[in-house]
């Protein structure tokens, strides 16, 4: 397979596994009443276990992301999953530094505009 395959696929999977999280986040924030339009979810100890494996996977593709990226890849990609980990944060109802709605850090998410 060629590099530029290797690439396209290892970009496409990461992507995907965000995605999968994201939703999972989004269904856990609308069982939080911070969010409406997914079916609701508890942060179960089995929920917790699903989420936990599924961010093991986005890490591992993150790395090969790096691995084959170029430096302005590997930063949308890294601003991405910040993203990705304020929603989760938001959904489990973790403290941050900033505070932000959901409805926000959501709309950050899906345009890339989120900093680190």
């Amino acid at each position: 397979m060629r590099r530029d395959e290797r690439r396209l696929n290892a970009y496409a999977e990461h992507n995907h596994g965000v995605k999968q999280l994201a939703g999972r986040y989004q269904s856990i924030a609308a069982g939080r009443g911070l969010a409406t339009g997914p079916a609701p979810l508890e942060l179960t100890a089995e929920v917790h276990a699903e989420l936990s494996a599924a961010e093991a996977r986005r890490s591992s593709l993150s790395e090969t992301c790096a691995l084959l990226g170029d430096t302005d890849t590997n930063t949308a990609s890294k601003s991405l999953d910040h993203c990705l980990w304020r929603l989760e944060h938001l959904a489990r109802g973790v403290p941050t530094e900033t505070e932000q709605s959901w409805e926000n850090a959501y709309l950050e998410f899906r345009y890339g505009s989120c900093s680190s």
